[in-house]
């Protein structure tokens, strides 16, 4: 078996045969990486966020690095948007974390009076140690939660049925919660959706959720694609142009990681990723005159050109 040789972080030195590497990058007493080997170039920081970067970067490509927050946000939508416009009609549900039985409200954020009932819409929040220990598990917590109620539906239903995008917002008490979409275009999407959801439902408590929208309420309205990307955009960026503005959950990092994800059979169809807008980017900048023309090869150029005049992506051959 291969893989592994000279441990995690390891790079192969530049020019030399065999399995001869170099250490990883040096990195100060806070863990910031200062210098790297490979290169044998110190490292750099990003004007944004104060981020060390490699050599050749000019910032850093994070959703919570200040800079870059906006750029990221516009490309969500666009990849939100322009993957969800294929599908004809879906429906939209959210699951949420447990109640203020599970995670009471924290006197020390009220502002309202004695006897009034707390609520995140007056500003009342949970404490912030169980808004830590909520958000950074409801990754997993999901991912452990869709795979077993996928599984239910498909056998339920006899169809491979897939999520089309789910994204992770933060409640106003502090929790994060999700917002899904589902392809229901043909009757076997129908009854696949509604028997997913009936499985979320059911499963949602042993996974440490709360309340999963029933098919009783998503079932009473059908959304088109570029609607429901619409819609779920808005978490992001509102407004337009020069008026745009992100939203609070662009640059929190007390939420899951991976705060968007597209279906890849969408993905495929239109090239339209994070990274392919990067590109795409880069390519403009290159006809702008502003970096040179060096790296961007092959199929990676091929995309950057679709994305970037708004072309089909081409079928990739065998």
């Amino acid at each position: 078996m291969s893989g592994g040789a000279g441990g995690a972080g390891a790079a192969r030195a530049p020019g030399v045969s065999g399995g001869a590497v170099l250490p990883p990058p040096l990195r100060d007493g806070r863990g910031r990486v200062v210098r790297d080997h490979a290169r044998g170039l110190p490292w750099h920081r990003c004007p944004g966020c104060d981020r060390a970067i490699p050599p050749d970067v000019r910032r850093c490509s994070s959703r919570r690095c200040p800079e870059f927050a906006p750029t990221w946000a516009r490309d969500t939508r666009r990849r939100l948007l322009e993957n969800l416009r294929l599908v004809r009609l879906s429906v939209m549900f959210s699951v949420t974390a447990p109640g203020a039985d599970v995670y009471p409200f924290e006197s020390a954020f009220c502002k309202h009076g004695a006897g009034v009932k707390c609520s995140g819409t007056i500003g009342c929040r949970v404490s912030r140690a169980d808004e830590k220990s909520f958000n950074s598990g409801a990754g997993k917590a999901w991912s452990d939660l869709h795979r077993r109620a996928k599984i239910r539906a498909d056998r339920a239903t006899g169809v491979r049925g897939r999520l089309l995008a789910r994204v992770w917002e933060k409640q106003k008490r502090g929790l994060a919660h999700l917002h899904g979409v589902i392809a229901v275009s043909t009757p076997d999407e129908l009854a696949w959706a509604q028997a997913y959801l009936t499985a979320l439902r059911e499963l949602a408590p042993a996974h440490g959720f709360g309340f999963v929208d029933g098919w009783e309420k998503v079932g009473r309205k059908l959304w088109p694609g570029d609607q429901a990307g619409a819609y779920l955009s808005s978490y992001f960026v509102s407004g337009r142009g020069r008026k745009a503005s992100i939203s609070e959950n662009v640059q929190d990092g007390n939420l899951p990681r991976v705060l968007v994800l597209v279906g890849v059979h969408l993905t495929q169809q239109t090239g339209i990723t994070m990274r392919s807008l990067r590109l795409a980017r880069r390519l403009w900048a290159i006809r702008e005159g502003l970096i040179e023309p060096d790296g961007l090869v092959g199929w990676d150029a091929v995309v950057a050109a679709c994305v970037l005049d708004r072309q089909p992506l081409p079928a990739r051959g065998p």
